[in-house]
């Protein structure tokens, strides 16, 4: 637990957003070899190219509605 919460970690994550009637806005996924490699990519939902690419550390990965709270943000543009 964290700080009194019940917290379940599982082994592979994917999250992918899209903004409706567009292309790819933001992907985290640790679905590489390595499973504690974890990427984080953002994308121009315009073009579909990647505006921003990172590795991240498990413990930066976010959680679903952190997620979905940051699709929000890029898709109210």
């Amino acid at each position: 637990t964290a700080g009194g919460l019940l917290q379940v970690r599982g082994v592979t994550y994917r999250y992918i957003g899209y903004k409706r009637g567009s292309s790819l806005v933001l992907k985290y996924h640790n679905l590489h070899e390595d499973e504690d490699e974890y990427i984080q990519r953002i994308f121009d939902p315009e073009t579909g190219e990647i505006k921003f690419s990172e590795a991240l550390t498990r413990a930066q990965f976010p959680v679903m509605t952190d997620v979905l709270d940051e699709l929000e943000q890029l898709t109210s543009r």
